[in-house]
């Protein structure tokens, strides 16, 4: 039980893995709402807002491609720890997003 207290997902879930409010359905394709200069901008401020390493490890996996293990090797960091920190940053992205959307 306390695995679950402690993961950041449980904002988003219950602990039945039901979502405790579903995200509404996109308005439009997400590939045009992408190549919308507004959203790429928020995206852009989403992830400017992230902690420091959460955003290196978003921009370094999602942006530039970079493997894991290159990842962990730029950062010294272990690749549970960078799973924990690039799932942090995709809840936090997605929450801000949606709030923007």
């Amino acid at each position: 039980m306390d695995a679950f207290q402690n993961d950041p997902s449980t904002i988003c879930y219950t602990s039945e893995g039901h979502w405790l409010d579903a995200p509404n359905a996109w308005k439009d394709c997400p590939e045009y709402l992408f190549n919308r200069q507004q959203i790429r901008e928020k995206l852009e401020a989403s992830i400017h807002a992230l902690p420091q390493k959460q955003q290196i490890v978003y921009r370094m996996r999602e942006l530039i491609g970079e493997t894991t293990d290159s990842i962990c090797d730029h950062l010294n960091i272990t690749p549970g720890h960078l799973n924990v920190l690039f799932h942090r940053a995709r809840l936090s992205l997605h929450k801000h997003l949606l709030n923007e959307v």
